[in-house]
């Protein structure tokens, strides 16, 4: 289990240059912008614009703040709003975003060649066990206060299950924590 601090994050310019991300986990570590197999990071829209392309990649993205966005891809329009379901759509797509005010939006993308994914959001009141059985989670704290036997997380701090690692999430108040399952397809 690796613990992955916000505070510890850099934020870099999107592949095509129209606006900023910040990188939570990827596989291989390291290949952040390209080469990935699979990619988690949270992305500022600050403006209208075209998002990057990525052939070949499935993409999820969920509104954590600020918003709403609207997102347009060629034959498909979705609204990215504070409670709203995540939206997946194919990483080839040309898509528009408008942001009626600044966002930040949770993504998560995989190679379809190589990994799935799945993204859950969990309310926790009371302890629970999670358990990385035969694939990757990577699990995000929305609300201070989650705590492990070990360490507490606060807000937009992650942990990073492999594959045999478990974890019992105990919040000291009412919490919210996103549940991301990053699967390989063979």
């Amino acid at each position: 289990m690796r613990l992955l601090r916000a505070g510890s994050r850099t934020a870099v310019p999107w592949r095509n240059g129209g606006g900023m991300t910040t990188g939570v986990a990827a596989w291989p570590v390291g290949a952040f912008l390209d080469g990935f197999d699979w990619r988690i990071s949270l992305a500022r829209v600050d403006r209208d614009g075209p998002f990057s392309t990525f052939l070949g990649v499935t993409r999820t993205q969920l509104l954590l703040s600020g918003g709403p966005i609207t997102l347009v891809g060629p034959n498909w329009k979705a609204e990215l709003a504070e409670g709203s379901d995540p939206v997946t759509f194919d990483g080839r797509d040309a898509v528009e975003a408008s942001a009626r005010s600044p966002a930040t939006v949770l993504n998560v993308m995989t190679r379809r060649a190589v990994y799935t994914h799945s993204l859950q959001s969990l309310e926790l009141a009371e302890p629970v066990d999670i358990a990385a059985e035969a694939a990757e989670h990577v699990l995000i704290a929305l609300d201070d206060g989650v705590t492990t036997d070990a360490l507490t997380l606060g807000v937009l701090d992650a942990l990073w299950l492999s594959p045999g690692d478990t974890v019992t999430l105990a919040p000291i108040a009412p919490a919210r924590i996103l549940s991301i399952t990053l699967c390989p397809t063979s």
